[in-house]
């Protein structure tokens, strides 16, 4: 099935604090957030996101597997990758959903330069 992908998404290739991946990563969580990107909604290729973004399949594969790892993303053998549901994220991860959706509405510079520091309980993730 031929699917007509428009998405935009540009990455900083020159900012060496936060790598490609990561950046991709958070691009398409707050594309979930705020709606651009709805439940059920097939997300491009791994080869063909690399080539519209000029960065290594690589660098787009360890992002998605990371959506998908954290709940993110949903992969459906032999179809593709789709956005899940994200009410039936962690708590960790619904957490992260709201600082993302906080971020993304904060017009300010200094609102967008927040720290967050997360203190848990100090038992350690049972899914790793």
């Amino acid at each position: 099935m031929l699917r007509l992908w428009s998405f935009d998404i540009s990455l900083d290739s020159d900012n060496k604090e936060v790598p490609l991946y990561q950046q991709l990563e958070d691009k398409i969580r707050k594309l979930i957030v705020s709606g651009t990107l709805k439940k059920g909604e097939a997300i491009p290729g791994s080869r063909e996101m690399a080539l519209k973004l000029n960065v290594s399949r690589k660098t787009v594969v360890t992002a998605m597997e990371h959506l998908v790892y954290s709940g993110w993303l949903e992969n459906r053998e032999r179809i593709g990758l789709f956005v899940a549901d994200i009410t039936k994220l962690k708590l960790k991860d619904k957490d992260k959903a709201a600082m993302i959706q906080a971020s993304a509405q904060a017009d300010s510079p200094s609102e967008k330069n927040l720290s967050v520091i997360q203190i848990n309980d100090g038992y350690p993730d049972t899914q790793l």
